[in-house]
């Protein structure tokens, strides 16, 4: 899964925005090891800081000489995110669930890259209609001018975000928009393990013993149903069951963590979903 989610930032930054096809080259077991929970990416200096519970950062990956420096010193973002269960929004990533995972080894490949000298300029077109003239006839052709822009770590941000916006966003699944949702579908059952007996007899006991039970997500409804009816699957003849039966209610877009932190209105209910 880090792997995916990788390809989700370096494909849409190659293939839309330019930068260099190195970019996309598989990670390498070193890049792999590299890659856990508990990680903090900087946009402001690309660096990397491994926060532990107490919110002290044990150590720091500096962008520019590629190295680990060991410090001790708390993480800027740690009451925040005590309070909401976010990073600083914008300025701070704080690796938490899997569709971010692969971020880190993006931020250390463009640090490679610039240090390289292949990151400094990305390449951008403008077009344009130009009329050229012949006698009494008109004839619209189309010229290519090109333009240098300077990639700075605002830019980087800016095009990481859009990445992510370009494959996550709710009707990306809908449309079959992205590096995620298109190979999620066409490999299923490399993504997605059905539930185990033992869970489905789990929740079916807790709603009989008249526990309350529902199902929570962030992410988009549509999205949600199509796991929903992969992981509650008939055992004998493999067709999706009726997920209602182990839960009371069911809600999406809940925009974790901020479902908890903020007063937000329900928008409706779905009785499909």
């Amino acid at each position: 899964m880090a792997e995916v989610t990788f390809e989700v930032v370096v494909k849409y930054l190659v293939q839309e925005r330019s930068y260099p096809s190195q970019l996309e080259n598989p990670m390498t077991e070193e890049e792999m090891l590299f890659l856990g929970k508990g990680l903090v990416v900087n946009y402001d200096d690309l660096s990397i800081d491994k926060v532990g519970k107490d919110g002290e950062i044990k150590i720091s990956w500096n962008a520019e000489t590629d190295k680990f420096d060991y410090v001790a010193k708390k993480w800027e973002g740690y009451e925040q995110y005590l309070q909401n269960g976010s990073s600083i929004r914008g300025k701070q990533h704080h690796i938490e669930n899997v569709f971010e995972l692969g971020l880190p080894v993006v931020f250390k490949r463009i640090a490679k890259l610039r240090k390289e000298k292949l990151i400094e300029v990305r390449l951008g077109v403008i077009k344009f209609n130009h009329l050229s003239q012949n006698g009494k006839e008109k004839d619209w052709t189309r010229k290519s001018h090109v333009i240098f822009q300077n990639l700075t770590n605002q830019a980087i941000k800016d095009d990481i975000f859009n990445a992510f916006e370009h494959s996550y966003e709710p009707y990306a699944f809908q449309v079959d928009r992205g590096f995620f949702f298109p190979r999620l579908k066409n490999e299923p059952d490399y993504f997605i393990r059905p539930c185990s007996k033992e869970t489905k007899t789990w929740l079916l006991e807790m709603r009989k013993s008249k526990k309350f039970v529902f199902l929570m997500t962030s992410s988009n409804a549509d999205f949600a149903k199509y796991i929903l009816s992969k992981i509650f699957v008939d055992e004998k003849t493999g067709q999706p069951e009726n997920y209602w039966k182990y839960f009371d209610i069911c809600l999406a877009d809940a925009r974790k963590p901020y479902f908890f932190t903020m007063d937000s209105e329900f928008y409706t209910l779905k009785q499909d979903y």
